[in-house]
């Protein structure tokens, strides 16, 4: 009877070390989602912007690390959003006005949804877990399964104060949800993801508004102060 006991209690331990090998936290899906684009040269998508109480947005995202980033709008159309990691260019074609920015060394503006180290500061400024649960769910308005983690501020600070990830099962970031701290919703929808398709850096440098619109420099700060 004891052997009996003492087999069974080996097969008990087994089957639960088993099944925690297979158990992936929220923080492995963070990580895996993390590594894919912190793995990466360069990346482009599709991109749609949902923000409440305004008109949706939709572009192309073309990304290069560790500092360039292009926005090319097709809805608003022709808008564009250019950085090569010197120089911030803004081009808003409902007002025919297109704003620089001179970046000061070091300073990155790449969002954090594209941006590795931005990973870091959801680390470092959130709490990390399941939505709901671990298993694959239908992603609400898109045929597609996905993991979703649920991000909270571990202190009142900026930015959003609450975030739903959405992982693919190749663990692609397909969907960001955020809440700001005002309560305003942003969506961020990322369609057609490909990686490492070497961009040239020209797709960040050439770029010119139309001539006749008007130009406003170094419209955020004062690259010298």
């Amino acid at each position: 009877m004891k052997r009996i006991f003492f087999l069974f209690l080996i097969l008990v331990v087994s089957c639960n070390f088993l099944f925690a090998q297979n158990v992936l936290t929220a923080m492995d899906v963070f990580n895996m989602g993390a590594s894919k684009i912190g793995g990466a040269k360069d990346l482009e998508a599709e991109v749609k912007i949902t923000i409440e109480d305004s008109s949706d947005m939709e572009a192309i995202l073309f990304y290069k690390a560790p500092n360039k980033i292009r926005l090319s709008f097709s809805k608003p159309k022709n808008q564009v959003i250019c950085s090569d990691g010197k120089k911030l260019t803004v081009y808003r074609p409902s007002t025919s006005v297109v704003m620089t920015q001179e970046l000061r060394k070091g300073e990155n503006f790449i969002p954090s949804i594209v941006d590795p180290s931005g990973f870091s500061l959801y680390r470092s400024n959130y709490n990390i877990a399941y939505n709901e649960g671990p298993d694959f769910v239908n992603l609400e308005g898109r045929n597609i399964s996905v993991r979703q983690l649920k991000l909270t501020w571990k202190r009142v600070t900026s930015g959003y104060k609450l975030i739903i990830m959405s992982f693919d099962k190749s663990n692609n970031l397909v969907q960001l949800d955020g809440t700001t701290s005002s309560g305003v919703r942003f969506i961020y929808d990322f369609f057609n993801i490909k990686y490492n398709v070497g961009i040239a850096d020209t797709r960040f440098t050439e770029y010119e508004a139309p001539s006749s619109a008007y130009e406003m420099e170094n419209f955020l700060f004062d690259p010298e102060g």
